[in-house]
């Protein structure tokens, strides 16, 4: 539904085209199961958007980082 509305927006309301995907591959659900998962996951999502310009996903960036470092970051912040 969300997508179905995104292309009508695009199409009807001037919205501005997205050339990439709309929505992750392969996505599952976590249920947070204690105060730690808890605390880790809000860090995670208080930190992600300042890790934007370094994030392999964001197409304005060129060098993106290997899985080793994505595995240092996630360990660095707890998951």
């Amino acid at each position: 539904m969300t997508t179905n509305e995104y292309i009508r927006g695009v199409k009807q309301r001037g919205w501005q085209p997205f050339s990439g995907k709309l929505w992750h591959r392969n996505y599952y659900e976590h249920i947070i199961r204690n105060d730690r998962e808890l605390n880790s996951i809000s860090q995670y999502i208080r930190e992600n958007p300042a890790n934007w310009a370094l994030d392999h996903d964001n197409p304005s960036n060129l060098l993106k980082p290997s899985a080793e470092e994505d595995v240092d970051y996630l360990k660095e912040i707890g998951i």
